[in-house]
């Protein structure tokens, strides 16, 4: 009986039918994680950094400014740093009988450490899985590990005071997982994306990458105007050491999530996913090289540059020749970072539009929709581009042309749907969750 019904399941799937299921199943989905996977506290912990820190824009104020400039012109020593800088938990302390990890600060006085880092501060996890900082005799919930992976407004630390933080949180399933606090905490400029702030909690080892950035000039291939980051190099935890050049790979490999299918598209090729293989004819989106005798290429995107290196500083190279692109010419929109699980589960969003005629560049981690030839949408999680050469050592890299990416995907055949109609993909991921909830034993039993 049990074979038979995964037969029956089989035949649905390869019939390219949907699975219609109650909506009320998939409202109030969550991605939950242990906080103490990313957050190790334990005493005699400790992460040693390298601390970069570049400074043109002094004159701006907070968080910029330099104590005791303007007036005057701040001598190069504190415009521009490089310190090794290691935080270790030294002990706890009860407040208001609330148990508190104190952290060491630095050994220097110049460069400061990255306001939102934990550097110097006293925290605890709490109960609802937020990363509480004590400050000022007052409790202030920053990190939030718990529910829904979201958007949310909190209060962060900077300098000698405070300010409200737009924080979006995105996990993603990598050899070793990384939970990300992209944070929107500076209101001195109009544009967005001009200045940037992020702390990375990475699974077993605890923060990685920190900083924040500014670039004086809205373009594209310029070094940043502010920097203060940190740069992982070891941790101790529970007594054993991390080198963390050793282990690299495993927090930059993203893995398939195991939802939907597995895909691969090699240069020149693409995919028909009403067939769900490679069509000459048909195809809805393609991996295309582009050509150009004149490109100015700038690593904004830091997990794009951070590929086989260390570290993950700024770079910007003119660039000739040939790259990449996804194109799609009936239309495709990329999602950014967002948890593919938590997507499918609650379906195409209700506002998607999908442009016609798109290219984008092939970032890992990324989500996008692309609409098929007959009218339906499909998802696809990209976990893997492969490169001519896959472990760079430049700063500069000289041809970004992709040659084959791999990705999840699942399909709407019926495309865009109604936002209080719930439809699931026609996907063997979530049959074979369907199966496995409904049978009284394992498949392999």
């Amino acid at each position: 009986m049990i074979v038979m019904r995964l037969l029956i399941l089989l035949l649905v799937f390869l019939g390219g039918y949907t699975v219609a299921v109650a909506a009320q199943e998939t409202e109030d989905v969550a991605i939950e994680i242990n906080p103490l996977d990313y957050v190790p506290l334990e005493v005699g912990n400790r992460w040693t950094y390298e601390h970069v820190y570049i400074n043109y824009d002094y004159e701006i104020g907070e968080p910029f400014a330099i104590p005791g400039y303007p007036p005057g012109h701040p001598p190069d020593s504190l415009l521009f740093a490089e310190k090794i800088v290691t935080i270790e938990i030294t002990h706890t302390e009860v407040i208001d009988g609330l148990e508190y990890f104190v952290f060491s600060d630095a050994d220097y006085a110049w460069p400061p450490l990255p306001d939102f880092f934990w550097g110097g501060k006293k925290v605890r996890l709490s109960d609802e899985g937020f990363l509480v900082f004590r400050w000022d005799g007052q409790e202030l919930p920053v990190y939030n590990f718990g529910g829904d992976f979201h958007t949310y407004t909190g209060t962060l630390p900077i300098g000698s005071d405070t300010t409200e933080a737009d924080f979006y949180r995105f996990y993603a399933q990598y050899r070793r997982s990384r939970v990300h606090f992209g944070l929107s905490m500076y209101s001195l400029y109009d544009r967005a994306e001009d200045h940037t702030a992020e702390i990375i909690f990475l699974q077993e080892y605890g923060v990685g990458q920190t900083y924040i950035e500014h670039y004086s000039y809205p373009s594209a291939c310029v070094l940043p105007s502010f920097l203060n980051e940190l740069m992982p190099l070891s941790a101790t935890i529970s007594g054993k050491e991390i080198v963390y050049a050793q282990v690299y790979l495993s927090y930059q490999s993203l893995a398939s999530t195991g939802l939907g299918q597995v895909g691969q598209v090699q240069l020149e090729e693409g995919v028909d996913f009403s067939k769900g293989k490679h069509s000459e004819s048909s195809n809805d989106f393609g991996l295309v090289r582009r050509g150009s005798d004149f490109r100015a290429w700038g690593f904004r995107d830091r997990d794009f540059f951070d590929s086989g290196t260390p570290s993950a500083k700024s770079a910007c190279a003119p660039t000739g020749g040939y790259y990449s692109v996804l194109s799609s010419e009936t239309g495709m929109a990329d999602l950014g970072k967002i948890d593919f699980d938590l997507l499918i589960a609650q379906g195409i969003p209700s506002d998607l539009q999908l442009d016609v005629g798109t290219e984008v560049t092939h970032w890992e981690g990324h989500t996008y929709a692309i609409r098929s030839r007959e009218g339906g949408v499909a998802l696809l999680y990209l976990f893997d581009v492969e490169f001519p050469k896959k472990d760079y050592r430049s700063e500069f890299r000289i041809d970004a042309s992709a040659e084959n990416i791999k990705f999840d995907w699942v399909y709407y055949p019926d495309g865009l749907i109604d936002g209080d109609t719930s439809v699931q993909p026609t996907s063997w991921g979530h049959l074979k969750q369907l199966f496995l909830q409904d049978s009284p034993v394992r498949p392999e039993d």
